[in-house]
């Protein structure tokens, strides 16, 4: 195998994300570049499953300037990937992703929440090199969480609930307000929908828990920054996050040590979405990974070259 040059593009609901690599001919990856933009599509996806003009034009800006770096690195494959908003809206937005596609010169996979929550695993426990062990990694994107429970190669449970950082920030803290029965509100809809799948996955069980999305990692980090903790995510990091979220008591006073600005308008959703899950599946300790949807597309396509 020669030398190739590959960039993974994740489109996902809050974020996109787009990975460039090198792959030497004997296998090994060097990361060349990094980017990422805050698009907000869920934002932008309206209740008849259609996106915004706003948002498709946020989307395509962004895409122009990811094909910018794909030009300037020589990329020689690129693979792009679609998440929740585009599954939802992919049967209005034809002439969107025919835009996209001629941007980026390359095809569109808008894939299942199942798949999606596959290439996650794959990308979450092939960075941290947890094979051996049996592993819950818990993906909190825009629109949607996936759970997946596995060891190695070998997949015991996955799922794609629909729930995220932004729809729940939307429906329940809309009035921009932190208030204790917005919260709860939150928790407790998100703990119904986990709810189905809870004692499956208590059963199955893991040996370790890694969470790799925006919500888990900002959550770890405003933790060590705090020194609440050494950037694993308990039960009294969650609730001494909470209670410092119901002090701010209005969305527009969220900040903390530790914590991107662009995540701010969208961590109570988040925190929600994630304490309702720990709850339910009953989660001592989940550690942040660096590890994506991304990297997942990334291994897959270096063990086909490998081939």
């Amino acid at each position: 195998m020669q030398t190739k040059k590959i960039a993974t593009i994740d489109l996902g609901s809050n974020s996109f994300h787009m990975l460039i690599s090198e792959i030497s001919a004997n296998g090994a990856i060097k990361e060349l570049y990094r980017g990422k933009s805050k698009v907000q599509l869920r934002q932008g996806l309206t209740k008849e499953a259609d996106l915004t003009a706003q948002a498709q034009k946020r989307a395509l800006e962004c895409l122009k300037n990811f094909a910018l770096s794909i030009a300037h690195y020589e990329v020689d494959e690129t693979k792009v990937v679609g998440t929740y908003t585009l599954r939802k809206a992919k049967d209005k937005i034809g002439d969107f992703l025919k835009k996209a596609r001629e941007i980026l010169n390359a095809d569109i996979e808008v894939v299942s929440g199942e798949e999606e929550a596959r290439l996650v695993y794959v990308g979450a426990t092939g960075v941290d090199k947890v094979h051996k062990k049996q592993a819950l990694i818990i993906d909190i994107g825009g629109g949607s969480t996936e759970l997946v429970i596995g060891k190695s190669k070998n997949l015991k449970a996955l799922v794609s609930l629909e729930m995220g950082c932004v729809s729940l920030q939307n429906q329940f803290f809309n009035d921009g307000l932190l208030s204790l029965s917005n919260m709860v509100n939150a928790i407790e809809y998100a703990r119904s929908l986990v709810k189905p799948v809870a004692s499956e996955y208590i059963q199955k069980g893991w040996e370790m828990a890694l969470g790799s999305s925006g919500t888990i990692r900002s959550i770890s980090d405003i933790a060590l920054a705090n020194n609440w903790s050494d950037g694993s995510i308990t039960k009294d990091v969650m609730e001494t996050l909470a209670g410092a979220l119901l002090s701010k008591k209005v969305v527009a006073n969220v900040h903390f040590n530790g914590l991107r600005s662009d995540r701010e308008d969208i961590l109570a959703g988040g925190f929600c979405v994630l304490y309702a899950l720990m709850d339910a599946l009953r989660v001592k300790k989940l550690l942040k990974s660096d590890g994506a949807l991304r990297e997942g597309m990334l291994y897959e396509l270096v063990s086909k070259y490998r081939q």
